[in-house]
């Protein structure tokens, strides 16, 4: 018997003022799936993580989680508090980790110092730092807002490691060719103020784009 959604979008608008970003969106994310979100800019997409993840209300509609449902949201950017280190970040985030733990966790993402305040890390560095937040909740569905937009090669691929070992469910917002290409199976483009569904991975999407 086939399982149920993880979670559920059922007839989703969102606009801002007079301009409508989507409207009757519905669709369901399943266990286990990686899935690039892409679009132009303007179409809602960020807009769309944060109503699944409950940052945002929308206008019409209901998400549907189900029970004990955990969610991990990226955003594209952080506010960090000013003087702490990022090893105390992350042990405020999470606290059923034990130093150690810690440690093995921000060494796996190419952390050297644990001590270095958090206004002397890099855009590559905090942003490693938001994923680790992340993946230590133990999350069943994990939303990515363009979580390599100013990243180095390495951490890139620091990053897509994690995310290839990580066994949830991933909704990717990213215009990051490689990046879709390297992680996602499935693809929903947000066109029209609606969601088209592509049922396979980045390649696919791009040869059915090109034939149409």
């Amino acid at each position: 018997m086939k399982r149920p959604p993880l979670l559920t979008a059922s007839n989703l608008a969102k606009a801002f003022g007079s301009d409508p970003l989507f409207q009757e969106l519905s669709f369901g994310l399943e266990a286990g799936e990686q899935l690039g979100l892409i679009g132009p800019n303007g179409t809602g997409k960020s807009t769309l993580l944060k109503i699944l993840v409950g940052l945002e209300p929308p206008d019409e509609g209901e998400v549907i989680a189900t029970k004990g449902l955990v969610i991990a949201y990226v955003a594209q950017a952080e506010a960090f508090t000013p003087g702490q280190t990022a090893k105390e970040h992350l042990s405020q985030a999470l606290p059923h980790l034990e130093e150690a733990e810690l440690e093995a966790l921000m060494s796996s993402a190419g952390f050297t110092r644990f001590d270095q305040p958090l206004e002397a890390l890099s855009g590559g560095y905090k942003k490693r730092l938001q994923i680790l937040k992340a993946l230590g909740l133990g999350p069943d569905l994990l939303l990515l807002d363009e979580p390599t937009n100013h990243l180095d090669l390495k951490s890139r691929e620091i990053l897509l490691n994690a995310l290839k070992r990580f066994e949830g469910t991933v909704v990717l917002v990213s215009h990051d060719r490689h990046f879709l290409h390297a992680l996602t199976e499935k693809v929903y483009e947000v066109s029209h103020n609606q969601i088209i569904i592509y049922p396979g991975n980045y390649d696919y999407y791009v040869n059915k784009k090109q034939k149409n």
